[in-house]
């Protein structure tokens, strides 16, 4: 799910549901 190993930083976590959430919205 991430580009990258290790824990998983909650800012990064809250990036990329946002990504993700761009994505979808801009796929509608």
């Amino acid at each position: 799910k991430f580009p990258y190993a290790g824990p998983q930083p909650i800012e990064a976590q809250q990036e990329t549901i946002a990504g993700k959430a761009v994505v979808v919205v801009g796929a509608h």
